[in-house]
This record gives C-alpha cells, sequence and structure tokens, in this order.
C-alpha cells in the first residue's frame, strides 16, 4: 500500500480484505491526519486487533474531513473499542461507523459526547443486557444519531 503525501483529490479508499493488520494501521494513521480530502475509508476484513485499532483512533482523533469509517470484521477488542471511543469523542465530522466486536457499553460513553455522528452499526454478539441498557441510555443523551444497527 503506497499513498503519497502529497495527494490532494483522494476522496474514497477501499481497502477491504487487504491482510494489513496492525502493521498497516501505522500508514492509515498517517493518512487520516494529513489527508484534507479522504471522506470514506473502508477498512472492513483486515485482520486488524487491538494495537492497531489505537493507532488509527489517534489518526480519526485529528482527521477533520473523513465522514465514513468501516472497521467492521477486525478483531479490535475492547482496548481498540476504548481508543475509537476517546476518538470520537473528539472527532466532530465522522457521521457513519461500522464495527464488529464486543464492547457496546464503551462506545456508548462516546455517543454521549459526540455530536456528528448519525449512522452507527455496531455488529455483535454475545452482549449483555447492561450493556444494550447503556447504549440506550446514550440515545438520550445523543441528539445527532438518527440510525443505528446492533
Amino acid at each position: 500500500m503506497c499513498i503519497r503525501d502529497s495527494n490532494r483529490t483522494l476522496v474514497k479508499l477501499e481497502l477491504s480484505c487487504c491482510n494489513m493488520k496492525s502493521e498497516g494501521a501505522v500508514l492509515i494513521c498517517k493518512l487520516l491526519k494529513t489527508s484534507d480530502t479522504l471522506k470514506e475509508l473502508n477498512l472492513r476484513k483486515n485482520m486488524i486487533e487491538e494495537e492497531g485499532a489505537q493507532v488509527i483512533s489517534k489518526g480519526l482523533s485529528e482527521n477533520r474531513t473523513l465522514e465514513t469509517l468501516n472497521m467492521s470484521q477486525n478483531k479490535i477488542g475492547l482496548e481498540g473499542s476504548r481508543a475509537l471511543s476517546e476518538a470520537l469523542k473528539r472527532n466532530k465530522v465522522l457521521t457513519k461507523l461500522t464495527l464488529h466486536y464486543s464492547g457496546i457499553k464503551i462506545i456508548s460513553e462516546a455517543l454521549r459526547v459526540n455530536k456528528a455522528l448519525k449512522t452507527l452499526s455496531l455488529f455483535s454478539s454475545n452482549e449483555e443486557n447492561e450493556d444494550m441498557n447503556s447504549i440506550f441510555e446514550a440515545f438520550k443523551a445523543n441528539t445527532t444519531l438518527t440510525e443505528c444497527y446492533v
């Protein structure tokens, strides 16, 4: 994967099933920090784990253009979920997020603060009633989310 630092026209980047793992996350983080045009990024099914999700979250925290992020079918774990939740608290432009993981309770914390997200897809199994209750409570505080798939 080679993305030029000087690219000023890239709007959509499809990287699903590229087997980038967490090592590729460093490049994605750099892209997110430097791009002023990228609006859509698909990282589905890339074997990204906790460490990679943490690195990508750093870039997402600073990004001011990305509107759609798909990180489904990766194994970001609880620490990766925490990092994404923190990034969502700071990110003001992401409107659509798709994830596969367990950690609804962690992401629901970000929903209380985030005022940009409109569509959230959290594909997971094994969620406890307590976790589901936390997301319903977050809905009360969040006035921008219009679609949620759990």
